[in-house]
């Protein structure tokens, strides 16, 4: 009677604490256009990995790597980068995985004593995917990001809860502003040629 009392008792403090205790949560974000082109059309834009400087409004040039693997300059010619590597690009479904496998500090932040680089975009472990498919008489784009805050640790529960610009928040802030603004512009480029 006692031992299960005693693991009634731990299950009660240690579950709990567990369930606090495991870091951050993967986000995901989900972006979606129609485009009044064919899904052929739209394809060759977006799925030429070396070419999203051409349809991207924030990244002004794309540097390869092999055939897998790019670095992305956003902003400005000299401004911060972004290395994307290739997963997997499938022309026949108009489907491309990749995947963030580095990216320069933008910033360094201070919280509780601790320095903090903040990235290019604040997210970790990031996984990207862009889908076209055939919707009426054009297209269907989806691109869906799934990734981690840069912040690794549990928030605290007093303010300030996180390292500025590293949360959750401003993780999926960030990567919601990059595919909106990148699907927008993509629009205007495949029915504006």
């Amino acid at each position: 009677m006692k031992k299960i009392f005693r693991l009634a008792l731990f299950t009660l403090i240690a579950v709990p604490m567990m369930a606090t205790a495991h870091g951050p949560s993967r986000q995901k974000v989900v972006e979606k256009i129609v485009i009044n082109a064919s899904p052929d059309k739209v394809w060759a834009v977006v799925g030429d990995f070396a070419g999203i400087h051409k349809w991207h409004p924030a990244v002004v040039s794309t540097q390869m790597e092999g055939d897998k693997k790019r670095i992305l300059t956003i902003g400005e010619e000299g401004g911060p980068t972004i290395t994307e590597e290739l997963k997997k690009l499938d022309d026949e479904n108009m489907m491309m995985k990749y995947k963030i496998v580095d990216m320069s500090t933008v910033k360094t932040v201070e919280y509780k004593g601790k320095k903090y680089d903040v990235p290019t975009v604040p997210v970790k472990n990031y996984l990207s995917i862009i889908k076209v498919k055939p919707v009426d008489d054009g297209s269907e784009v989806t691109w869906t990001g799934k990734f981690y805050r840069v912040y690794q640790l549990n928030y605290d529960k007093t303010e300030p809860r996180y390292p500025e610009g590293l949360g959750d928040e401003d993780a999926v802030k960030a990567v919601t502003g990059i595919y909106k603004s990148g699907l927008e512009n993509l629009k205007k480029v495949v029915e504006g040629s």
